[in-house]
């Protein structure tokens, strides 16, 4: 008597079964699923895919303010310059989808000119969004060696800022910047030779920092 109870609960089971799976609906619940599942597995992939890059672009061509002998004259405190007195400008940008805040700056940011061209004066004229605050900071030593340290609050994808340098000296100098971001290796200078030819997304990040001497955002692309 107990077989024949566990074949009657087998034989209902059973028959459940094959009346979910044959009814349409049961299908469409299926369908549904995979949809769903499909969805959120794209969802999680693009969200590993958040990462920082933040990457540089210096001028080509410096803007000579002065020269020795001529009708403009410069003075720093209180001294003329003998020499050419250059404007640099460093465009800076976060290219990543991952945004990058303050307290993501491993070791400090800092432009860097060719030694033993010092630094007389730096600013920041242009920036995408207020809350950026990007600063060249005030360091008289650092800048008797060439270097200004950079400091900001937050960068976004499309955020960034122009960082002009004011230096007596050589014209033509190869400016780096340096420090280290959280989850990013290195920073990436866009001046430099490319060793293959560029991809479709290398081509994002020039048109973003390009368009940063322009009144618009330098989100505007």
């Amino acid at each position: 008597m107990e077989g024949a109870t566990v074949s009657l609960v087998s034989v209902g089971q059973d028959t459940g079964l094959r009346r979910f799976f044959g009814n349409p609906m049961g299908g469409i619940i299926g369908a549904v699923a995979s949809v769903v599942s499909l969805v959120l597995a794209i969802v999680f992939y693009l969200q590993s895919q958040r990462y920082p890059e933040l990457v540089y672009l210096a001028r080509p061509v410096p803007v000579v303010l002065a020269q020795p002998g001529g009708a403009l004259q410069v003075q720093f405190k209180g001294q003329t310059l003998a020499s050419d007195v250059v404007a640099l400008q460093i465009a800076l940008g976060n290219q990543g989808r991952a945004p990058i805040r303050k307290e993501h700056i491993l070791e400090p940011l800092e432009i860097r000119i060719s030694s033993p061209v010092s630094a007389l004066d730096a600013k920041v004229p242009k920036q995408s969004r207020d809350v950026v605050r990007l600063q060249a900071e005030d360091a008289a030593e650092l800048y008797r060696h060439g270097r200004v340290p950079l400091t900001f609050s937050i960068l976004e994808q499309g955020d960034g800022g122009t960082i002009q340098i004011i230096y007596p000296g050589v014209r033509n100098i190869a400016p780096q910047v340096t420090g280290t971001i959280e989850g990013q290796s290195s920073l990436r200078n866009l001046g430099a030779k490319p060793k293959s030819p560029l991809s479709p997304q290398d081509d994002h990040p020039i048109r973003i920092l390009l368009t940063i001497n322009r009144p618009a955002s330098v989100c505007d692309v």
